[in-house]
């Protein structure tokens, strides 16, 4: 068993909705092993967008945003992509697809790449507003579809050699998989929590989910 870590969680989880087994492959009354893994798996992609938000707020705020980074861990890549057309599709990533980019520098112009709120795409694109304006200098980037596209009007970004600090998507897991959760343990709780939320939504209990938001916010610090 290759996946000890995540079938305790998946164990765990069946205790707390109520719904107690002996073995982590083992179905419940009421909700399978393969619901509970796929509870377990969203709550893990709810907790890696918590994460990269979390960072991304730290950061544009000029604070330091290492521990959000640091504890996403090995779901954090650093890549060098050659653009086509300047752009970049997010399924030739070589250190896997992206789930959120987190910083772009194009290597070929020796600029940091800015990112563009996806509500001014639009305005850049059309030249509407001269401050979105790019240049060799002035460069952007967005997601375009499942691609990263870079706005520059230097010759050479269409094919520039870029460097993407991004977090890669959620591989799921599976009791008794091949590969164990990769979330450091002093998260878990919290992945028991958003598990939990996940089941009560499935089956419409807003009570029950408001309670697991909660005890949420009260782990994360949010609510005294």
């Amino acid at each position: 068993m290759a996946s000890p870590n995540f079938d305790a969680l998946n164990l765990q989880h069946s205790k707390n909705i109520g719904d107690p087994v002996a073995a982590a492959g083992t179905d419940g009354k009421r909700w399978s092993s393969a619901q509970r893994t796929y509870h377990l798996n969203e709550a893990i992609r709810r907790w890696i967008r918590k994460q990269y938000i979390a960072g991304m707020s730290r950061e544009s705020r000029s604070q330091d945003a290492g521990r959000a980074w640091e504890s996403l861990g090995s779901y954090v890549v650093q890549s060098s992509e050659t653009l086509s057309s300047s752009s970049l599709a997010f399924s030739s990533f070589s250190g896997g697809a992206p789930a959120h980019i987190i910083a772009v520098y194009n290597v070929t112009d020796g600029v940091v790449v800015k990112r563009l709120p996806q509500k001014f795409v639009s305005y850049a694109n059309s030249n509407a507003n001269s401050f979105l304006a790019s240049s060799s200098s002035n460069e952007y980037w967005y997601s375009e579809g499942d691609k990263l596209h870079i706005d520059s009007n230097s010759e050479g970004s269409a094919s520039a050699l870029v460097s993407v600090i991004y977090v890669k998507r959620h591989t799921d897991l599976s009791v008794a998989g091949a590969s164990d959760i990769a979330v450091p343990s002093n998260s878990w709780d919290q992945i028991q929590d958003l598990a939990f939320k996940v089941a009560m939504e499935e089956v419409g209990d807003s009570e029950s989910a408001a309670r697991g938001i909660l005890k949420e916010q009260i782990v994360n610090g949010e609510i005294a």
